[in-house]
């Protein structure tokens, strides 16, 4: 029952670390995940973000056309770095004729 655990995690309990003790949750935080998603694009979200589909996002991954990195069989593609690829490839700005 969410609720019930709702309640069990935010109200009684003993100190952070113990069963029971974690903290309420705070509305106004990223949790660690939502910190992750803004670090890192999957290639699924890359394909999103740039309209083309999953299997040509993993083909300019595999020609080392856009920057990523792998940890394992895992690709992550940091935003940071997408964005700046994005920047280099805009016509009419200067950057990338």
């Amino acid at each position: 029952m969410r609720n019930g655990q709702a309640e069990m995690t935010q109200g009684e309990g003993g100190p952070e670390g113990k069963p029971g003790g974690r903290p309420p949750r705070n509305g106004g935080e990223a949790s660690g995940a939502a910190v992750h998603e803004a670090c890192f694009l999957t290639v699924t979200e890359l394909a999103e973000k740039l309209r083309i589909g999953r299997n040509h996002a993993y083909e300019l991954v595999r020609r080392n056309e856009i920057p990523h990195i792998r940890l394992g069989n895992v690709i992550r593609i940091p935003r940071h770095a997408f964005e700046q690829w994005i920047a280099d490839r805009t016509e009419g700005t200067g950057r990338g004729d």
